[in-house]
């Protein structure tokens, strides 16, 4: 739902001054404003390039702290390859702001995490899929079995907090 926010940047990034009719259309810079933490966003790329470039610059005006980029647009499913190739323009886009970039979408691993952070410029990555299939995908050496390993210890770790099963994940 946040993804609709994209259509109306204006919305997520206004400039005008605090009035509470327009409080919605100040979100990033209210946070920025009125939070003595790090803020941090995350947005999908646009279906035109040029489009995201200029909400990449919008949202990283507002004093934001780091941005993720999730590499599909908001009608794309995880079932479609991420956009990495167009994520390296919008990474030195933020870069202009000191906004270090976070790439989300297709890292399975710690090779893939390897290959994003070459292919793109950014800082991080942020890992769902791969992590919930197998969390001891982050090892350098790779994951561990899930069926030998993976599961025996989850099974041990609900056994130890007295936790059902299916709720330690």
């Amino acid at each position: 739902m946040g993804a609709a926010l994209l259509q109306t940047p204006d919305l997520l990034c206004s400039v005008r001054e605090p009035d509470p009719s327009l409080l919605t259309r100040q979100i990033l810079r209210a946070l920025v404003a009125n939070i003595d933490l790090p803020i941090s966003c995350k947005i999908r790329m646009l279906p035109d390039q040029d489009r995201t470039i200029a909400l990449v610059r919008q949202v990283c005006s507002t004093g934001i702290s780091c941005l993720t980029i999730h590499c599909r647009t908001p009608s794309m499913r995880d079932r479609e390859a991420a956009l990495l190739h167009r994520l390296r323009a919008l990474v030195d886009v933020a870069a202009e702001y000191g906004v270090p970039v976070v790439a989300n979408g297709d890292c399975f691993g710690y090779a893939d995490g390897d290959r994003i952070r070459e292919q793109t410029g950014v800082t991080s990555l942020m890992i769902a899929r791969g992590a919930e299939a197998n969390p001891t995908c982050f090892r350098p050496d790779g994951p561990r079995d899930p069926i030998g390993y993976v599961i025996p210890t989850y099974l041990r770790l609900a056994r130890l907090t007295a936790h059902s099963y299916s709720n330690v994940k």
